[in-house]
C-alpha cells in the first residue's frame, strides 16, 4: 500500500516522495538495568577500639574503592541515559516518517479527487452546455 501510494502514484502525479528513516537505532551497546547500590557514608562518628582501628592508608584504599564504584555506576546510569534517549530519537523520527508518508498519501488522494471533480465538472458543464442548446434550437417554449 506504501509502495503503491507513497512512491508510485506520488511519482506519476509529479510529487515528491518522502524519505524514509532507516529501520536500525544507532545502538552501541545493549539495553541493562543497573541497580544502584546503598550508599555506605555515615554522618554519624565511628569508635573504635585500639584492636580494630584500621591503619589511615587502608581506610583511604577503601574510600578510593568506594569512589572508583560510585563513578562506574554513574558511568553507567549516563550510557543507559545516552541510550534511552537515542531510542527515544529514533521512535520520534520512526513516527515522522510514517507521518510524512500518511500526508503523501493524503496529497496523493487529493491530487486524484481534485483531477476527477475537474473532469466530472467540465464534462457535466458541456453536457449541460449541449442539452440546453439543443433544447432551445428544437422548441421555443420559453
Amino acid at each position: 500500500m506504501e509502495n503503491l501510494f507513497c512512491r508510485k502514484l506520488a511519482s506519476y502525479l509529479r510529487m515528491k516522495p518522502s524519505q524514509s528513516p532507516s529501520l536500525e537505532p544507532p545502538l552501541f551497546r545493549r539495553k541493562s538495568r543497573i541497580n544502584a547500590t546503598v550508599d555506605h557514608c555515615s554522618n554519624g562518628p565511628v569508635y573504635y577500639t585500639d584492636e580494630t582501628e584500621p591503619t589511615r592508608n587502608e581506610s583511604t584504599k577503601e574510600l578510593l574503592k568506594e569512589i572508583w564504584n560510585s563513578t562506574k555506576e554513574i558511568s553507567e546510569l549516563l550510557k543507559t541515559r545516552v541510550h534511552t534517549e537515542l531510542e527515544e530519537q529514533f521512535e520520534d523520527a520512526r513516527k515522522d516518517g510514517i507521518k510524512q508518508n500518511w500526508m503523501l498519501a493524503a496529497a496523493v488522494f487529493d491530487r486524484i479527487f481534485s483531477i476527477f471533480f475537474a473532469i466530472v465538472f467540465v464534462i457535466g458543464t458541456l453536457v449541460f452546455i449541449i442539452a440546453f442548446s439543443i433544447h432551445t434550437k428544437t422548441g421555443k417554449d420559453l
